[in-house]
């Protein structure tokens, strides 16, 4: 007198076999066997940009099933679409569904992931993590023009299993960038008059605790940049903050560094710089000018700071397409249930972020980088294309135990755009080793 269950979660195979039993054949066209439909989620391409697309679960009471990663968390309102209401009732043919209140289906999505760029980001991350026996590694490619995210890619060693597994998505979590800030730092100097030309020197003798180590004396802004000079870019800043090292961040902000980037990536959070205040905001204590110059010539070069690696990426792509900061994002269009199609349009966070002038500049010591004589990255060196960009290290700190910087091991970053002449990506790769 009541419908029972007898599989569940079996393939629609099983159903159309246990339909064909003769006993059910019988019945005459009367059969009592129904389905409900359930869908699932295929990953057609395997592990491929899996932990971007994101995951779901079936909760246990509702049986609704929800994203909980990547973009199934991220845009799980427009996926989910609206549940309906049907009961069953007894037809000629047996029992059926009754549809009171028709289901409304979400939206499918249409990523910026190209299949071919995310395959081979994947096999080389994987290779130069296995090579270096890294903790583990994040690795985002972007078009410059669109900020369409072409590829992105996310592993960590499985003590385990002793083999590199797919991780958290690290490309949104906020580290010390190191030296990558660099080049932003710059920026905003070319932009506010702080330097005027790449051949503009500073004096690059130790300063605020840390020292050169290509060497100190007078370096071009070039050379700043081409031997990752701390002193360089920290005597830079101090020109126009040192007397208010609380507006270094305020300039920071006015740029469009903290504002949520809506990428579509399940996980995001925004950049972490501390505001060089008088008195800290947290405990009451005042800070003497000492520490807040100390903390301020940090912040120039990539420490006291933590900032995601696809705002570290947005900010090199903005240079790459001439000081335009175009919004990285994941999600191309969205598609109705009618078949229709919503292409998303190209934003932007600022535009311009910087003017043409000035991206070409900060363009040109990128380049000293790579191609330069004493230039950190010059590895990158090749005659198929001209990769520009800017390396970092920084040591990782330890919140739990050590409650300080545990020098066993480093984060190594690359921040870039190729080719040179007329960009079309922008990459951004760090690894904790």
């Amino acid at each position: 007198r009541r419908p029972v269950r007898i599989a569940r979660k079996s393939p629609i195979e099983d159903f159309e076999r246990i339909k064909s039993w003769p006993f059910l054949n019988s019945l005459k066209g009367k059969s009592p066997l129904y389905h409900d439909e359930h869908v699932v989620r295929v990953y057609p391409f395997g592990d491929m940009a899996r932990l971007s697309i994101g995951r779901v679960y079936e909760h246990e009471e509702t049986r609704e099933v929800h994203g909980y990663a990547g973009l199934e968390m991220a845009l799980d309102s427009l996926l989910y679409g609206k549940p309906g209401r049907a009961k069953k009732v007894a037809m000629n043919s047996g029992l059926s569904n009754w549809i009171d209140v028709p289901a409304q289906r979400g939206y499918d999505i249409l990523t910026t992931i190209d299949i071919d760029i995310q395959d081979i980001v994947e096999e080389e991350l994987l290779t130069m993590c296995d090579s270096v026996n890294a903790e583990w590694g994040t690795a985002i490619i972007m078009e410059v023009a669109t900020g369409e995210i072409k590829a992105i890619s996310n592993v960590e060693f499985d003590e385990k299993t002793g083999q590199y597994v797919e991780a958290m998505n690290r490309a949104v979590q906020a580290f010390e960038p190191g030296s990558v800030m660099k080049p932003i730092s710059l920026m905003m100097a070319f932009e506010d008059g702080i330097v005027h030309s790449v051949n503009d020197q500073v004096d690059c003798r130790p300063f605020q605790g840390t020292a050169d180590h290509a060497g100190g004396g007078m370096k071009t802004m070039k050379q700043v940049i081409e031997t990752s000079s701390n002193p360089g870019i920290a005597r830079v800043i101090f020109r126009k903050y040192s007397q208010q090292p609380e507006k270094f961040r305020e300039r920071l902000e006015s740029m469009g560094f903290f504002e949520p980037m809506h990428s579509g990536i399940g996980g995001e959070t925004t950049p972490r710089v501390p505001k060089l205040l008088p008195v800290d905001p947290v405990t009451g204590n005042r800070r003497s000018m000492e520490g807040r110059h100390l903390d301020l010539a940090r912040q120039a070069y990539g420490y006291n700071t933590e900032i995601p690696p696809l705002y570290t990426l947005s900010y090199y792509n903005a240079i790459a397409n001439k000081g335009r900061y175009v919004r990285p994002h994941l999600v191309r269009a969205l598609r109705s249930e009618t078949g229709r199609d919503s292409v998303l349009p190209v934003t932007y966070i600022r535009d311009p972020l910087c003017s043409e002038a000035t991206a070409q500049k900060v363009k040109e010591c990128l380049y000293e980088v790579v191609w330069g004589k004493h230039g950190t990255a010059r590895r990158l060196q090749d005659d198929r294309i001209t990769v520009c960009g800017k390396t970092g290290t920084a040591y990782p700190y330890d919140y739990k135990v050590l409650k300080s910087y545990d020098k066993s091991k480093r984060r190594y970053a690359f921040a870039g755009f190729f080719p040179y002449e007329a960009p079309k990506y922008s990459c951004m790769v760090l690894i904790t080793a």
